[in-house]
């Protein structure tokens, strides 16, 4: 996982389990959330259309 500051990620344990483990990363709660199966991403609008973002888009559609 590649640490990005200051921001929040809702990932499964498994996703961060050794940056859990480490300590560079904490569960800020103690109620577990249940997922929908469903992809999201919150993007800038101004950044919507740079090309990494555009290939992660695809990426994800191609796997869903």
């Amino acid at each position: 996982m590649v640490p990005v500051q200051p921001d929040l990620a809702l990932v499964p344990d498994f996703l961060a389990q050794e940056e859990l483990d480490e300590g560079k990363l904490v569960i800020p709660w103690d109620a577990p959330m249940t997922g929908t199966g469903s992809y999201y991403m919150a993007i800038p609008e101004h950044k919507f259309e740079l090309e990494k973002i555009r290939a992660l888009r695809e990426w994800i559609r191609e796997r869903c």
